[in-house]
């Protein structure tokens, strides 16, 4: 039997006191953030269509507003707490699906005018939410931006839209950003009742909509993130990549997506972003790592054992990085990148291809 080598990380040197504070004070921050992430997932958990994209929506609503406070005309309330929270706020938009019937939420045609006043409820029963949990928490920044962008993120800049019919100025930044994440990530994302737009259509649509349904200044963020993110060197999934099983391929071509994520310079040196990129990993690692061993027992894979403890080696590095986030490490997003690509070339196109033919055996059953 070959041994796997686990994937190593450069030697740490031993945490000094001030560095142990900062990771307690990093770790009552990260507190909220779980409880947002859960909260996210018992919304998401209801909504079976959406599948990845509050996290996708997160990343982009982060990237925009970095743009925009990178810009000549920098948003007076996008000052630095701004920028570091509303991302992961963002998670919580759609939270107030909760309380929609899943006759509405399910149903896979065209919702009747009835039904759609329903469907529009989920903004203001959010926000009340989230605002409950806002004052709970003694007035937290975090959750304030969440109902704020819960409430009004199906605003329109031309007043048209709902709960209230605000216009300009009058909806809130975050509720502006988050409004056109969403929308250009639910019309580029294939979903049951409709094929995925091209980026060129969704920009399209994009364009037409901004000084109406959004604030151009905003979808003029939008076209620059996109033209950065088409700047960064990607690897793009090939078919010599499959192992055979849609589950576990799904899940590589994830990883493949966080590979190139922090190809960019920008990301690298972001430490909001490194910390989505990190999350989406974890998340990955547990869910991924679990899912591929169930698959490996049932179909008999002799190194089982040895594959396990590779997998808790990886999740227990992966913590490793996360928790050095609190040390403002400027060398952190390039260990993270040679992390994963060597992650990607070793381990999931090198020993993950010996379980090839027990996959499909057991497919086959």
């Amino acid at each position: 039997m070959n041994e796997l080598s686990p994937l190593a990380l450069p030697d740490r040197p031993a945490l000094t006191v001030e560095m142990r504070l900062r990771r307690a004070e990093w770790q009552i921050e990260r507190a909220q953030k779980v409880a947002v992430i859960a909260l996210a997932d018992l919304a998401e958990h209801r909504d079976r269509a959406t599948g990845e994209h509050v996290l996708r929506v997160a990343r982009l609503t982060h990237e925009m507003a970095r743009h925009l406070a990178e810009s000549a005309e920098r948003p007076e309330e996008l000052d630095d707490d701004f920028l570091r929270q509303v991302g992961i706020a963002s998670i919580l938009h759609d939270v107030g699906k909760i309380s929609v019937p899943d006759s509405i939420l399910h149903k896979p045609g065209p919702l009747t005018p009835e039904e759609r006043k329903v469907m529009e409820r989920h903004a203001v029963d959010g926000g009340a939410m989230l605002k409950r949990v806002e004052t709970l928490l003694s007035g937290s920044r975090q959750f304030e931006l969440a109902a704020e962008i819960a409430v009004h993120h199906h605003e329109r800049w031309d007043g048209k839209g709902y709960p209230h019919g605000l216009a300009g100025a009058a909806i809130p930044l975050s509720a502006r950003i988050v409004g056109v994440a969403d929308v250009f990530d639910a019309l580029s994302s294939e979903r049951p009742y409709k094929r995925a737009w091209t980026q060129a259509e969704t920009l399209e649509y994009m364009r037409a909509g901004a000084g109406t349904q959004f604030d151009a200044r905003i979808v003029a963020a939008l076209h620059g993130v996109l033209e950065e993110r088409d700047r960064t060197r990607r690897i793009v999934w090939q078919p010599h990549m499959t192992l055979g099983h849609p589950l576990i391929d799904h899940d590589h071509q994830t990883l493949l997506e966080l590979v190139n994520q922090v190809s960019s310079p920008l990301t690298r040196r972001d430490p909001v972003a490194l910390e989505f990129v990190l999350d989406e990993l974890l998340a990955y690692t547990v869910y991924h790592f679990a899912r591929e061993e169930k698959l490996m027992e049932a179909a008999g894979y002799p190194d089982l054992a040895q594959h396990k403890r590779v997998h808790a080696h990886m999740i227990a590095q992966v913590r490793e990085l996360q928790a050095r986030l609190a040390e403002a490490d400027e060398a952190l997003g390039d260990e993270l990148q040679a992390f994963l690509e060597r992650w990607l070339v070793e381990h999931i196109l090198g020993e993950d291809r010996r379980y090839i033919p027990f996959v499909r055996a057991d497919a086959e059953l």
